[in-house]
């Protein structure tokens, strides 16, 4: 701008109010840069700070989680205990001591049983409140880096559950289907809808409301890079992959997500056959597909709800959901 001034006649009245509104222009461009510069730096530190939280809260979670499986091992076992102790009970002739050690060895296993029960349905309520609140940490880390990206600190991002408001889980699927087009439902909403009445279903319902719009944002990438508007990636390998990413549109941790089921599953017909379901014809022309994939909505002890996926962005683009409602039979649940 000084060496401009060389160059101009400062005397003349146009020529200075040229300048005077120049010279605005560029302080108020500097200060907005400025405060770009600063309010990225804010949301640097928020993102820092929201990441640090996740990854303590997931390493809570993890360890509540070992203790329950602790506890349904133990439950298990005594279980199985008690069952061979009534047997030798019930077995002809048993000596009268014999008998009576028995009773008492029943006795004690059955008060232990209880004890172990507690503690198992107690370990299962901590797991449920511990990723509840690990996945209220991933969307505040998303919307902070969504901000970061955008460069706007004060801009609205609600949480998935805020702009979907589900009442039910039936709604929470219409109003998806409407929001999401590259997700394809085809689901039974009857499976969904016997899961409205049970007292953890609030916690469901956001749940599924959250991973919902992680898989959309996963197949809403994945459809970017096809267009050519971002570059392709490992992020984008698969939904697992996606989630640990983090970043704008996340709202669920990856250890919620399964790529697969146990062999114990997919190699026994009756329990392979309960996971296949409909699709659209351009994902497969048969009309249906085994959906091993899925997401554990709900821990603990049945329903333990799940979600069922099929990944086809990489084909028709887009990602299908087969299945959302109490888990499906396995040798656990059976």
């Amino acid at each position: 701008m000084n060496l401009l001034l060389n160059f101009i006649d400062t005397d003349d009245e146009g020529v200075r109010l040229f300048l005077r509104v120049a010279t605005q222009t560029v302080e108020a461009a500097l200060s907005q840069t400025r405060q770009a510069e600063t309010c990225a730096e804010e949301q640097r530190r928020i993102a820092c700070r929201a990441s640090n939280e996740v990854t303590k809260l997931e390493a809570q979670a993890n360890e509540l989680r070992t203790f329950l499986r602790i506890e349904r091992d133990r439950c298990q076992t005594l279980e199985a205990a008690a069952v061979q102790s009534t047997q030798r009970q019930a077995a002809p002739g048993p000596p009268a001591d014999e008998l009576d050690r028995l009773r008492n060895e029943l006795t004690r296993l059955t008060g232990e049983l209880v004890h172990v029960r507690a503690d198992r349905d107690l370990y299962g309520q901590l797991v449920d409140a511990a990723e509840e609140e690990r996945d209220t940490a991933i969307r505040r880390l998303g919307r902070a880096l969504g901000r970061l990206c955008e460069l706007e600190p004060d801009a609205a991002d609600p949480e998935p559950e805020e702009y979907l408001t589900p009442a039910t889980f039936a709604e929470i699927v219409d109003q998806a289907a409407a929001t999401y087009p590259l997700l394809a439902f085809t689901l039974d909403p009857a499976h969904a809808a016997r899961l409205d009445d049970h007292p953890k279903a609030p916690a469901w319902r956001r749940r599924t409301v959250s991973a919902l719009a992680t898989l959309a944002a996963y197949t809403e990438a994945k459809a970017a890079v096809r267009r050519g508007e971002r570059q392709p990636g490992g992020d984008l390998s698969d939904p697992i992959a996606f989630t640990r990413h983090g970043g704008p549109g996340v709202h669920l941790s990856a250890a919620s997500i399964a790529l697969g089921e146990s062999r114990s599953v997919t190699e026994f017909d009756k329990f392979a056959s309960a996971r296949v379901f409909p699709t659209p014809l351009d994902v497969n022309p048969a009309g249906q597909a085994a959906m091993y994939a899925h997401i554990r909505i709900g821990t603990g002890q049945h329903p333990a709800p799940r979600l069922h996926f099929l990944d086809d962005t990489a084909g028709s683009g887009r990602l299908v959901i087969g299945y959302l409602g109490t888990h499906l039979p396995s040798k656990r649940t059976t």
